[in-house]
């Protein structure tokens, strides 16, 4: 029996030892003057390492287990991603600049390019195309550059459909259209449909552009969602645009999480400059950020309609702008809950409509009916600044369900008291002044004439001239907006 174990393991060793052996590295250009050349070549397990170039051609795995990568992969040095471009083309070749739709597996991988110049169409994407049940591995990319027809596309980035690959640390960045042509458009950055579920690790989606076209027919400037459940973590969304869902659009019975992610800048000329959540979708999104989101329409950050569904929780929704809701706009027949949240100076209004029953713990401007809800300053750090972690003395730091934070971020300073902020002599305009202060403040306005405009920003001040002080009417003449 002893024997038996020994030559089983002997046996085993050599079996092992034999299978790493055969595993070989193509190198490109040395062995292959192509990517496709080398991937053509390769067994499962092989790797096709890649030397700094541009390299135009448009490359599938065609269901190969092998690992394709920059010299990145060997070095560590991140300046291989960007000088080993993969360029797909652009119209000419009308075609996704890599391609899986053959089976591909977590054994397949693709690792430390620059993925450019694609060309997406009503069937493929521009960057990279996921079809048919794959799930390889991609990491430490550059997708960017990539474009299509302005006729109907989908994913100019990437297109994903009924696969669940796994995306890491990559780049999905201006991937862009020129012109619309009065046709849909679906994802400039993502495009996942029929029931994908990847997922996406510290990745940034940014500066992805396919709205203001003129034609609203253009959806999710970062990510179109089509039943299908992805989730993303510690990633990025800013400056994307769109007709609908700066940052994403989600419907058809989608399930999606955030969490630990940033909205940020992201522009629609119609509904949901952060998010649009429409025909029954669901997005949790947990310990988040949206600000600086802006919707020519309703729902500066979120926005849902028909059945659409957000569950937000631990999140700072602050500086969105729309018409109405620029915090959260629930139309007729949704329920958004939002749990231990800020909702604070958003413009104009923080949530419509104002009878929802599922906000609680949650601190908003204006008030809020719910239990728990606040109504006070959060006294972020600087919030003109962009620092919106809490002063010490927040009610927000303890303010949450069983005493818990309240947003994204815990105290980042010290504590805050009401005071004076002089006007020129500690800040050169009325405006920046009052961007600066915190409920209770006084903002004094010394003699002069101030050539500006100024609003308020719903901030709980007392605006004065030194009026108030020396009871001389002559200040108030000299004190001249």
């Amino acid at each position: 029996m002893r024997f038996s174990f020994f030559l089983y393991s002997f046996v085993f060793a050599c079996l092992l030892s034999g299978l790493q052996a055969f595993s070989n590295t193509i190198h490109v250009p040395l062995d292959s003057s192509t990517i496709q050349g080398g991937i053509n070549g390769a067994a499962n397990g092989d790797t096709v390492l890649v030397d700094p170039n541009t390299y135009v051609e448009n490359i599938n795995f065609n269901g190969k287990k092998v690992t394709v990568s920059s010299l990145f992969l060997t070095t560590g040095d991140t300046s291989k991603i960007s000088s080993t471009i993969i360029d797909g083309g652009g119209s000419a070749a009308n075609q996704s600049v890599v391609t899986f739709v053959s089976g591909e597996d977590s054994l397949t991988g693709l690792i430390g390019f620059t993925i450019t110049n694609g060309w997406a169409s009503g069937s493929h994407g521009g960057g990279i195309t996921f079809g048919n049940n794959v799930h390889p591995t991609i990491e430490d990319c550059r997708i960017v550059n990539n474009s299509g027809t302005t006729q109907q596309f989908v994913g100019l980035g990437i297109y994903c459909s009924a696969s669940s690959p796994k995306i890491q640390r990559c780049l999905i960045k201006n991937n862009s259209v020129t012109g619309n042509g009065n046709y849909d458009h679906f994802g400039g950055g993502i495009y996942l449909a029929g029931g994908s579920l990847p997922v996406f690790t510290d990745c940034q989606i940014v500066d992805n552009k396919i709205g203001f076209a003129g034609f609203n027919r253009n959806y999710g400037g970062g990510i179109f969602c089509d039943n299908s459940s992805p989730s993303f973590y510690n990633c990025e969304f800013s400056g994307n645009t769109a007709d609908f869902g700066g940052a994403i659009e989600a419907v058809n019975s989608s399930n999606v999480i955030f969490q630990n992610c940033s909205f940020a800048d992201n522009h629609v000329s119609s509904n949901g400059g952060g998010m649009y959540i429409f025909n029954s979708a669901t997005v949790q999104a947990d310990s988040c950020m949206f600000i600086k989101n802006v919707a020519g329409g309703n729902g500066g950050a979120i926005y849902t309609i028909q059945s659409g569904q957000i569950n937000v929780s631990k999140s700072t929704i602050t500086d969105n702008s729309a018409i109405q809701g620029a915090g959260i706009y629930a139309d007729a027949g949704t329920s958004p809950v939002a749990t231990d949240c800020i909702i604070f100076y958003n413009w104009p209004y923080e949530i419509y409509p104002d009878n929802l029953t599922q906000i609680s713990y949650s601190d908003i401007r204006g008030g809020y009916s719910g239990t728990g809800n606040l109504d006070i300053d959060p006294l972020f750090c600087d919030w003109k600044s962009g620092d919106y972690n809490l002063a010490a003395n927040s009610l927000c730091l303890s303010g949450g369900f069983g005493g818990s934070l309240m947003g994204y971020y815990g105290a980042g300073c010290a504590a805050v008291t009401p005071q004076r902020r002089r006007v020129p002599t500690d800040y050169l305009t009325i405006q920046e002044a009052i961007f600066a202060s915190y409920q209770g403040d006084t903002v004094l306005v010394e003699n002069g004439n101030y050539s500006e405009n100024i609003d308020l920003w719903g901030r709980r001040i007392l605006l004065a001239s030194n009026f108030i002080d020396s009871g001389d009417t002559s200040d108030i003449g000299q004190t001249v907006i």
